[in-house]
């Protein structure tokens, strides 16, 4: 199954990720939405429309900005995208590279992971303008930076900058008929109605009697249905070695 084109046209945005594009460079803001709902694909368009507009005054100017990405899977993930536009890769950075050094303008995507000390650290840095996006709901770090004071909702964030919050309202990723399904285990009982896809299968639940007989089944659906792109989500992150270790041997097999 071919991965599909996550880095849309300018032409394709909808009528919110147009108005929070059309805002002026100058300005911050905080931008929330759900997984699928473009926050990555507007980051990284601010960030050549700050390229492009600081060009056009000046052909021979510097472009004094920054894109900071909490992990490194991030950052491999949007690659492409950022060799497309014309983006420098040395401007877009992995968070455990930056080094703190001031901008005329920062954008920091996935804005729930990083923790109080990190943000400020991260508006301190820009001259003219800082723009963060994120979704509390995909916040996966809490307890990892619990001794730094824990992560913020894109809310705190917003109430600690001082910064007006854009939210993006439609869902590109996520299917009708799984949104439907998970509505009942969200507290966002409306998420169906921002799905833009309607989806081909509704979701199944399986239960099996031990992790090596849910492997196995994963392994024949990956191979019966020739699966090129496939993620496996488990509770903790101390179980993700031994599983690793054992579907790569049983695939092997």
């Amino acid at each position: 199954m071919a991965k599909e084109k996550w880095l849309i046209d300018p032409g394709e945005l909808d009528e919110f990720q147009r108005e929070i594009r059309g805002l002026s460079i100058n300005d911050s803001y905080v931008i929330k939405g759900g997984a699928g709902s473009g926050k990555t694909i507007l980051a990284l368009y601010r960030a050549n429309d700050i390229r492009i507009q600081a060009q056009a005054e000046d052909e021979n100017a510097t472009v004094s900005f920054t894109m900071v990405v909490f992990t490194k899977a991030l950052r491999s993930f949007i690659r492409s995208g950022i060799q497309d536009l014309g983006i420098n890769l040395k401007q877009v950075i992995h968070y455990k590279n930056w080094d703190g050094s001031e901008v005329d303008y920062v954008i920091v995507d996935e804005a729930q992971d990083f923790a109080p000390g990190e943000i400020d650290g991260l508006s301190t840095a820009k001259q003219k303008s800082i723009m963060l996006y994120g979704d509390t709901q995909q916040q996966i770090y809490n307890e990892l930076k619990e001794k730094d004071g824990g992560t913020l909702s894109i809310e705190q964030i917003a109430a600690h900058l001082k910064l007006d919050v854009k939210e993006l309202k439609k869902n590109y990723r996520l299917p009708k008929l799984i949104a439907a399904f998970v509505s009942h285990l969200s507290s966002d009982k409306d998420l169906e109605s921002k799905c833009a896809k309607e989806g081909g299968e509704k979701p199944k639940l399986k239960k099996f009697s031990s992790w090596e007989e849910e492997l196995d089944y994963i392994i024949s659906e990956i191979s019966t249905r020739n699966y090129m792109d496939v993620a496996i989500l488990l509770p903790f992150n101390d179980t993700t070695g031994a599983r690793h270790n054992n579907f790569h041997r049983n695939v092997e097999q």
